[in-house]
């Protein structure tokens, strides 16, 4: 069977430049509507991050929740601060409590909580949709970003509204590839089981303590842990989003 022209392009340019070339020529009836519209918006992520990292906008994110291993409905509180330009804008930091059925645990006063706000709280979806916005165009940054990132996209189904960074940077991975042969040499490969805390690394860059497990106070201090991390990996030199985000991808 004879293969449209922009197909045959694929098996004898392989590469990015040749998807490219695939979804400019292919002229296939019915290409599903989707597929263009997730390429399109790969190629504006992939512009928007070979930016220097100063230019686009980053979103430090922190969730504190009724125990590790719960689902979106356990989300208990939720907060994120933006940063630009190498400053946080404080001005634009949020946070909501959130309200929630579930049988809580002793989470809630591990995360400066009570009962009584707990059932005050805000609606998941109505937060997931102020949060999505806050998103948009934006890097999500977190520390142990895996975990967060796993209950953001669960909460997504959960309340109908999804979230979409243009990429996901972990701190604690920035921290572990800065200290990887310093733990090499001063622990034979072994690493400290509490190295990568948030306090430990914040320590390292002497940024000042903060009071942990209060997503507000976490959001802001992995804001400025992020900072940091790229000020010194920019050092005299430039450094793209794209370079940070491939160095930070979560675990």
């Amino acid at each position: 069977m004879a293969h449209p022209q922009g197909v045959r392009t694929v098996v004898v340019n392989p590469g990015i430049q040749a998807w490219s070339q695939v979804m400019t020529t292919l002229t296939m009836p019915g290409l599903p509507q989707k597929l263009a519209d997730r390429y399109q918006s790969w190629r504006q992520q992939r512009s928007a991050l070979q930016q220097d990292w100063r230019t686009v906008r980053w979103l430090a994110v922190d969730l504190e929740t009724n125990g590790l291993d719960c689902g979106p409905e356990g989300i208990l509180s939720i907060a994120w601060v933006p940063m630009q330009g190498g400053v946080i804008g404080m001005g634009e930091a949020r946070y909501h409590v959130i309200r929630t059925d579930v049988p809580l645990n002793q989470s809630v006063v591990h995360h400066h909580l009570t009962t009584g706000d707990i059932a005050e709280g805000a609606d998941l979806r109505s937060v997931m949709a102020e949060l999505a916005a806050a998103m948009t165009d934006a890097v999500l940054v977190a520390h142990h970003a895996g975990l967060d990132w796993r209950l953001l996209k669960a909460a997504g189904p959960y309340t109908g509204v999804a979230a979409d960074p243009l990429a996901v940077v972990d701190t604690l991975q920035l921290e572990r590839r800065r200290n990887a042969q310093r733990y090499q040499h001063d622990q034979m490969g072994a690493t400290p089981f509490d190295a990568y805390t948030l306090a430990a690394c914040r320590q390292r860059h002497d940024l000042p303590t903060r009071t942990a497990h209060h997503a507000l106070e976490d959001a802001v201090a992995c804001a400025e842990l992020f900072l940091a991390q790229a000020w010194k990996l920019a050092g005299s030199g430039s450094l793209t989003a794209s370079q940070l985000v491939r160095q930070g991808r979560p675990a």
